[in-house]
């Protein structure tokens, strides 16, 4: 049973948030669904709501959710006066360019060192060339 109802436009008041027009109704056994011009829901009908039934959920079906270990206890130590950018490895002075970090000068002079610093302890997690996609 597939049919086509035109039902009225219906739009919001300025004072109401804006929301899209609904320009079709299509309907067929189980669903309702409203087409608009950006935005398709659909309805379900009471009769084909799927309801929860009361009862006792297997033990070995259960999910456990466990961390080896605290991830917090695994990262590095900041200090609290970084050392001054030395570039090495995938991590080169043009490349720190590039990223024009600190352009409006939002940081402290300390702040931004610490975050070269930090971008120095985790480079091999950076990708500047296509052949280091992937690899760690």
């Amino acid at each position: 049973m597939d049919t086509h109802v035109q039902p009225d436009v219906i739009m919001g008041t300025e004072q109401d948030l804006p929301f899209c027009i609904l320009t079709q109704l299509e309907v067929d056994d189980d669903y309702v669904f409203e087409m608009a011009s950006d935005v398709l829901t659909a309805y379900k009908r009471a009769d084909k709501k799927v309801r929860p039934v009361p009862g006792v959920f297997p033990e070995e079906d259960r999910v456990l959710c466990h961390f080896p270990e605290d991830p917090l206890l695994s990262l590095p130590k900041l200090t609290m006066h970084p050392p001054e950018f030395i570039p090495n490895g995938r991590l080169t002075q043009e490349r720190l360019d590039e990223m024009n970090i600190n352009p409006d000068k939002y940081l402290w002079p300390e702040e931004e060192k610490l975050f070269k610093w930090v971008l120095q302890l985790n480079q091999d997690s950076l990708v500047f060339e296509e052949e280091h996609c992937g690899t760690l």
